[in-house]
C-alpha cells in the first residue's frame, strides 16, 4: 500500500502527485484483511504529519538565492548522471500556474515538481544543441522524483 497526495493542476480535474507519504509492504500469506486494517491505520496516522508539513511550508518563505539553490538540488536529483543539466534552475522557478506564484517553500516545491516531471522548457544538450526536456513516464521514476523532492522541501523548514 501506498500514500500519494495530489493536487488539482486545472479546472478540469486534472490531478498530479505532490509526494509519497508512506509505503506498507502487505504479504498475501496469513491474515490478509487484518494486514491491510493496520497498514491503512499506518499510513492515515501520517497524514497528519504531512498537513502541518504543507503548513509549514506554506508559512517558510525563501528568499531568491534560496530558491535558486533548492532548483540547483532538484536539477541534480533529475539529471544524476550529468555533469552540467540543460536547463537553468531559474529556469524551473518560473511559474506556470497563478497558483503556483509566491516565494514560500510549498509553492516553490510545486513548481519545481512540475518541472521536473512534466518537462517542456528550452534547454541545451550536452552537445550544445537546442532541446526541450521530456516529461517523466515510468511510475518508477516518478516516485523517486517525487519522493526526492519532498525531501528536498521538507529540507527547507527544518524537518
Amino acid at each position: 500500500m501506498r500514500a500519494v497526495g495530489f493536487r488539482p493542476v486545472c479546472t478540469n480535474g486534472l490531478l498530479t502527485a505532490i509526494g509519497d507519504f508512506g509505503l506498507v509492504h502487505v504479504s498475501h500469506r496469513g491474515n490478509v484483511v487484518a494486514q491491510v486494517v493496520e497498514a491503512a491505520q499506518r499510513i492515515a496516522g501520517e497524514f497528519v504529519r504531512v498537513g502541518e508539513a504543507v503548513e509549514a511550508m506554506r508559512g517558510t518563505v525563501l528568499s531568491g538565492a534560496q530558491q535558486l539553490d533548492f532548483a540547483r538540488e532538484a536539477l541534480a536529483l533529475r539529471y544524476p548522471d550529468r555533469g552540467e543539466p540543460p536547463v537553468q534552475p531559474a529556469q524551473w522557478l518560473e511559474r506556470r500556474r497563478l497558483a503556483d506564484v509566491g516565494d514560500d517553500v510549498w509553492r516553490t516545491f510545486n513548481a519545481i515538481q512540475e518541472y521536473a516531471l512534466r518537462g517542456g522548457v528550452c534547454g541545451r544538450t550536452a552537445a550544445g544543441h537546442a532541446m526541450h526536456t521530456r516529461g517523466i513516464r515510468a511510475i518508477r521514476e516518478t516516485v523517486r522524483l517525487n519522493a526526492g523532492l519532498w525531501r528536498l522541501a521538507l529540507a527547507r523548514i527544518g524537518r
